[in-house]
């Protein structure tokens, strides 16, 4: 029997860690792509049925954390918050785990289940690194699941761990902060548990973390509570505490905290063989990124672009140019009334002949800034 109720998986991930590929492995041609409300950040959904299941998946923004500053964070961050999926999958890149292992320690802290995507495992084991996934998922309190999203390896596998870890109610283990900083945090826990419809609404523990951090918009979303005031004495009583123990600003330090945390997850989980040679890939990051060739290089790269897009954008914008001013020779030759003929000739030719002869250019020019991206340059 097919169960009715659509399970809406979310899914998360850094830039370029493959995230887009796993979504078009699990969708297939079920997708359609929008933007977000009210902003003009790509938006993607897709529907399927799998084991008997109606699935939901929308596909996040990249980002490399959920503090609400940039526009993709922001975003990001307000649906997993306001629509509350029912689980969460986050895409990481095998081959540099522990800078991808960060947003995943914050998406675990939201309180909602989440599954770890090991994703680009083939280029992992090319690069000679071994991840004991078992381990790392059993450190971490997260099922993790090898695939290789341009390939529809794993993705099979994903949805089965998916599924069972939304069914067994499975929740990941929260990242410890130390006896001191956990105290800070279960006493704003405790506060904000008193406004039940806002301890409903966001997990409290994510929320008193993001206070301590300083988070812009955790601070306007307490704002209305009956209890704002005590909250945001005992924030301060937190920020002062950390400054003075450890020297530095709360935000730093509660970064420091989960790359240690990371930092003791990976060199248990993850071990590197020595490779004979150097892979074709680091010889050209190491051209392109040379302190004194990289600079040059950069700039060479984008005049070329701008050359590239002028040259082969002459011909396509003569012909539009060209067009246009044959119509407009239509229209004078025409015995339409003058007052028709200047709206048709300045009005329509001109106005849509100016913009249109642009579009050529605007094409070329993002094709290549689309190509530098893919590349990852």
């Amino acid at each position: 029997m097919q169960d009715t109720k659509v399970l809406t998986i979310a899914l998360a991930g850094n830039p370029n860690a493959g995230k887009t590929s796993i979504f078009n492995a699990l969708t297939g041609a079920h997708h359609k792509v929008g933007n977000y409300p009210g902003v003009t950040v790509e938006k993607r959904e897709g529907s399927i049925e799998f084991q008997g299941r109606n699935i939901h998946i929308v596909d996040l923004p990249g980002t490399y954390s959920l503090t609400a500053y940039a526009l993709d964070e922001v975003v990001a961050r307000d649906f997993v918050l306001n629509e509350k999926p029912d689980i969460i999958v986050d895409v990481l890149d095998s081959t540099n785990l522990e800078r991808n292992l960060y947003l995943l320690l914050q998406l675990i802290e939201l309180g909602l289940p989440v599954v770890a995507a090991l994703n680009m495992a083939d280029e992992a084991a090319e690069k000679g690194i071994i991840i004991n996934h078992t381990l790392l998922s059993k450190t971490l309190g997260v099922p993790m699941v090898p695939t290789v999203g341009s390939r529809g390896e794993g993705v099979r596998e994903l949805l089965e761990t998916t599924i069972a870890t939304f069914d067994g109610h499975t929740l990941p283990r929260m990242p410890n902060y130390g006896a001191d900083i956990e105290a800070h945090i279960k006493t704003l826990e405790d506060l904000l548990k008193e406004d039940q419809a806002f301890a409903t609404a966001y997990s409290p523990r994510w929320m008193a973390i993001k206070l301590i951090e300083k988070d812009p918009d955790a601070h306007r979303r307490i704002e209305g509570l009956g209890n704002a005031a005590d909250i945001q004495t005992a924030t301060e009583a937190a920020w002062h505490w950390i400054t003075l123990h450890y020297g530095k600003d709360p935000e730093i330090i509660m970064s420091e905290q989960r790359y240690g945390y990371i930092h003791g997850a990976v060199s248990e989980a993850i071990h590197r063989k020595r490779l004979r040679g150097i892979s074709l890939t680091e010889r050209i990051d190491r051209f392109v990124m040379h302190p004194f060739v990289g600079t040059p290089l950069f700039f060479f790269i984008i005049w070329a672009i701008f050359k590239l897009t002028f040259a082969l954008g002459e011909y396509p914008v003569a012909w539009l140019e060209q067009l246009f001013g044959n119509l407009e020779a239509v229209v004078q030759r025409s015995t339409l009334p003058a007052v028709i003929q200047d709206l048709l000739i300045n009005g329509i030719i001109h106005g849509v002949g100016g913009v249109l002869s642009f579009v050529p250019l605007i094409v070329i020019l993002f094709f290549c800034i689309s190509f530098l991206e893919d590349t990852g340059y």
